[in-house]
């Protein structure tokens, strides 16, 4: 059974406004992934990621192998702040201080990064 192009977008639009029904297969799923913007998920990532530059530092420190720290905290750095914005934009449901914030130092950590790469 195939659509034309038109009868295509007119069923993806109805189904974009919710005017079709979504089986119940799909809905699973969606509803399996949900987890996916909970607080607390945003903040077991952020958890993660200073585990990991902690990690990281201490592997650096004891074999002097792998990238150095500041490039580490850097690059790992610019991945927290974002997180943080997410988790502030999901908190607020609109653009707060600690969003605008969190992007600023979001971008000055991927600044930042890259001079350290460039003087390489």
């Amino acid at each position: 059974w195939r659509l034309t192009r038109r009868a295509r977008r007119f069923t993806l639009s109805r189904r974009a406004l919710g005017l079709v029904h979504v089986p119940l297969r799909a809905q699973r799923v969606t509803d399996s992934l949900s987890f996916l913007v909970t607080p607390l998920f945003f903040k077991w990532l952020m958890a993660g990621i200073v585990f990991e530059a902690i990690l990281l530092v201490i592997i650096h420190r004891r074999t002097n192998r792998g990238p150095r720290p500041p490039e580490v905290l850097t690059f790992l750095g610019a991945g927290l702040a974002f997180v943080v914005a997410l988790f502030a934009i999901r908190a607020h449901n609109d653009v707060s201080a600690t969003f605008i914030t969190a992007l600023t130092l979001a971008l000055v950590f991927h600044v930042w990064h890259l001079a350290l790469l460039a003087k390489r």
